[in-house]
């Protein structure tokens, strides 16, 4: 099992009424950022759904399980924002099909509907609320995966999309 369905499943343990611990919420952090460190640009189609599921799931959770991971983190940083940023920076990082630009349109586009939709969907999640900081957040860090793809891409020598193409 890979670093990022390591992490996706202890994720999953929240769903479970578990409640998170420090530890916890620190090694699933840390999995994260190994695996994006660690994968190519393309992250491979079957962890799609997961990383969908772990967006959705992470967005919708209910206030008062927000506000106890973010007791137990500590006030050190903003983690809801960091996992908002972290889990879409992921998105960010997945190419689509096509030149680099029309993919990234594509990959774009779907950060755009996808935070939108949980925002939206917030309003009928007890103790949560919609908001465009978090839509702003979302956004940043999809970009910010999207670019990290590109220039990972351009610096592995890897032949871009539309290259590939017209050969």
């Amino acid at each position: 099992m890979g670093a990022i369905e390591s992490s996706l499943v202890l994720g999953c343990s929240l769903a479970g009424g578990r409640r998170p611990t420090r530890s916890y919420a620190t090694l699933q952090l840390a999995l994260m950022t190994v695996a994006i460190l660690r994968k190519t640009p393309t992250m491979p189609s079957r962890l799609f759904p997961a990383l969908l599921f772990a967006i959705v799931l992470g967005t919708l959770m209910p206030g008062e399980i927000k506000d106890q991971a973010h007791s137990l983190l500590g006030p050190q940083l903003p983690w809801p924002a960091v996992a908002h940023f972290v889990l879409f920076a992921l998105l960010g990082s997945m190419s689509a099909p096509g030149p680099h630009w029309r993919a990234t349109g594509r990959v774009l586009a779907l950060a755009v509907a996808l935070a939108i939709g949980t925002e939206l969907m917030q309003t009928w999640v007890p103790g949560r609320h919609p908001t465009l900081r978090d839509v702003g957040i979302d956004l940043a860090g999809a970009l910010a995966g999207r670019m990290y793809a590109l220039v990972r891409t351009r610096l592995s020598g890897t032949p871009s999309t539309r290259q590939t193409v017209q050969t």
